[in-house]
């Protein structure tokens, strides 16, 4: 044997072992976060039903509708709930408590000329600060409307200087919606957090700002914050009035100039409902705030004392009789409870009930079957569901509500039950609303149900945070939603509201493919939906 054959004798044994070290090197940093990952205990105020039994004049509708006009080729714009947002700051007595989810003037591609919501409500809150000194405010919302970092608005500040503190959800406290990034970069990302190139913002801007391009380029770890896709999507607004009752309003409704012109629901509720909104909320705001990086304020301990001033009202406050009329319940529902109370209502329904649902993303796989579950009952079933197609001057695929809509007018088809589609028809905003009614044949039975919440994995999977209400036998509300749908399905007015299915039907290789990315994106969190 040579001595070349001998030393390459030697060293195969080596390589072989490098090769293996390597390679299980490689496979413990794609899957070692994996093994070590511990899912999260909820905080409190996650996951919650909260029945409460109402008098029948104790809620009221709320619309925000975006019809388009042939004649003219213009929108018309008709809103409520950000009126009656405005006006219930404005006879607010001691306390106010805001929980948003987009709140900053940002409108990516596409200017919308509507309504500068954000600065509009941010001068309401700090007029009635400056007219009552004394009145407590707090704002929760999503660490979004700070591109995850430091970036707030101007009119943050302005509110912050009028002592109003403001607590960002602290989102690591929830479940992973987007796993398959979110377990490796929260692993990873305590390495990467030591390097200063990653996590000074106002040193290290290289990633145009995603949402708005006229806004400031932010940081990498910014950047990367945003695929954990998870959010505090709540809308909800809650005071006590100068008459002494409390009065929430819970919407999908958000505050952003971006939104102004978007279709929305919300519902108006006074009474022990408001109250016990608010006492849920401050649950969020008390476990966020005890991340120091969380809160917004000129004084330390700031927050502290104003949520104790609130908590004090709210137990003082007497609870609001409803003798002597109608009482349907309400419920207060957040995340799973959401769609728990959306299968036991859809599974209720049978022969003769008449179901109408409103749509801005519709992909839960339980929520799609229960809907096939009720027409096959024999219930009548009409969706409008949003085109997904404009998302603030951007051009969408139809994912998720094309590939569904096929599905539903399928089933339709092949079992010969009372189910249609018709498409939301948009010109740049968005069908925003989630809503459904069931009209029962029974006294009493007619349902409602409304809020933040789409019907997808995320919102009503205990992953995004979710805030709707229910309502048994509200039969004023029901017919005056009612009223609102079947003039959209109708095209009412001469307006182009809604289209047939099969306007904007996918077919062939494009449904096939929609679907399945859809499928693949609702099982795993790989989606903004």
């Amino acid at each position: 044997m040579t001595d070349k054959s001998a030393k390459k004798k030697r060293t195969y044994p080596m390589l072989c072992l490098v090769r293996f070290l390597f390679t299980a090197l490689i496979v413990l940093l794609v899957f070692g976060p994996f093994l070590i990952y511990r899912k999260r205990v909820l905080p409190p105020g996650i996951r919650l039903n909260r029945p409460v039994a109402m008098n029948a004049t104790g809620a009221k509708l709320l619309i925000d509708s975006t019809r388009f006009d042939p004649s003219t080729e213009e929108r018309v714009i008709q809103q409520e709930i950000f009126d009656a947002i405005l006006d219930q700051i404005r006879s607010a007595r001691s306390c106010i408590l805001l929980d948003f989810f987009l709140w900053n003037g940002w409108q990516g591609k596409a200017r919308e000329e509507h309504r500068a919501l954000s600065t509009e409500l941010a001068e309401a809150l700090i007029e009635r600060k400056r007219v009552h000194p004394d009145i407590n405010i707090l704002v929760l919302t999503d660490p979004i409307n700070r591109m995850y970092g430091r970036d707030e608005e101007a009119f943050f500040q302005a509110m912050l200087q009028a002592d109003i503190p403001i607590v960002f959800t602290d989102l690591t406290r929830l479940h992973e919606s987007n796993p398959l990034y979110a377990i490796p970069a929260r692993t990873f990302g305590r390495l990467l957090s030591r390097w200063p190139w990653f996590c000074r913002e106002s040193e290290f801007r290289r990633f145009p700002h995603p949402l708005d391009a006229t806004q400031q380029d932010v940081g990498m770890a910014q950047f990367a914050r945003l695929f954990f896709f998870k959010a505090n999507h709540r809308k909800v607004l809650v005071t006590d009035g100068e008459d002494g009752e409390w009065r929430a309003i819970v919407s999908s409704f958000n505050p952003a100039d971006g939104s102004s012109a978007h279709s929305n629901m919300g519902l108006s509720i006074t009474g022990d409902m408001a109250m016990t909104i608010a006492e849920e909320e401050l649950r969020v705001m008390e476990w966020s705030a005890e991340n120091p990086g969380c809160v917004l304020e000129i004084e330390k301990g700031q927050y502290r004392m104003t949520a104790a001033k609130v908590r004090a009202a709210l137990d003082v406050s007497e609870g609001t009789s409803a003798d002597g009329e109608i009482l349907p319940v309400a419920e207060w529902l957040t995340e799973g409870a959401i769609r728990d109370r959306v299968l036991t209502t859809l599974g209720e329904a049978g022969e003769g009930d008449e179901i109408r649902i409103a749509m801005f993303y519709l992909s839960d796989r339980d929520s799609i079957q229960a809907i096939k579950n009720a027409a096959r009952g024999g219930a009548r079933v009409r969706l409008i569901l949003d085109l997904n197609r404009d998302a603030f001057g951007r051009i969408k695929n139809g994912i998720p509500n094309r590939p569904v809509g096929s599905e539903l007018m399928s089933f339709a088809s092949k079992h010969e039950v009372d189910l249609v589609v018709r498409w939301a028809v948009t010109h740049g905003e968005q069908f925003h609303t989630k809503a459904m009614s069931v009209a029962g044949v029974g006294e009493g039975a007619d349902a409602f149900i409304c809020g933040s919440a789409n019907w997808t994995r995320r919102n009503v999977g205990d992953l995004n945070m979710e805030g709707n209400i229910y309502l048994a036998g509200a039969q004023k509300v029901v017919t005056q939603y009612n009223v609102y749908f079947d003039e959209l399905w109708n095209n009412s007015g001469g307006f182009d509201c809604t289209a047939p299915y099969e306007q904007f039907a996918e077919t062939g290789w494009t449904l096939f493919r929609k679907t399945w990315i859809y499928r693949l994106q609702e099982s795993t969190g790989l989606c903004t939906f």
